[in-house]
């Protein structure tokens, strides 16, 4: 939505992993570098814009932001009081990590209530010029 509403122009950028090339796709014609992979999050500083990908990304995000602007100790103790320890006992949160067979299941699972909506809204914005 960002993206679409021209606030990304010019900016660095991610969002959740299914919905990279869309974001490339608006970001052709918005000037939005999308770094290359699966950033889980982008801190644009110059441009003064932030961006996440899934659940777990907007907390490590949110963790950084702290730590810009009050320091580290203030986002330890942010990650500390929300006892947020991430060590998983399944190492396939990303795609970069998770069996390819899985990543295509899921992208899958999400298509028709997810994924197709949010393209057909970029072909929308696309089109209209």
């Amino acid at each position: 939505m960002l993206a679409a509403g021209g606030l990304l122009d010019g900016c660095k950028a991610t969002t959740y992993w299914s919905q990279i090339p869309n974001l490339k796709l608006l970001g052709a014609k918005r000037k939005i570098e999308v770094p290359d992979g699966y950033p889980r999050s982008v801190i644009d500083s110059a441009k003064k814009r932030f961006s996440g990908g899934g659940i777990s990304s907007s907390i490590d995000l949110a963790l950084e932001l702290v730590a810009t602007l009050n320091g580290k100790e203030a986002a330890q103790m942010a990650q500390l009081s929300a006892q947020y320890a991430p060590h998983p006992p399944i190492s396939a949160g990303d795609p970069c990590q998770a069996p390819a067979v899985l990543t295509e299941n899921l992208r899958q699972g999400q298509k028709k209530d997810f994924i197709d909506p949010i393209e057909q809204a970029v072909d929308r914005i696309l089109a209209a010029g």
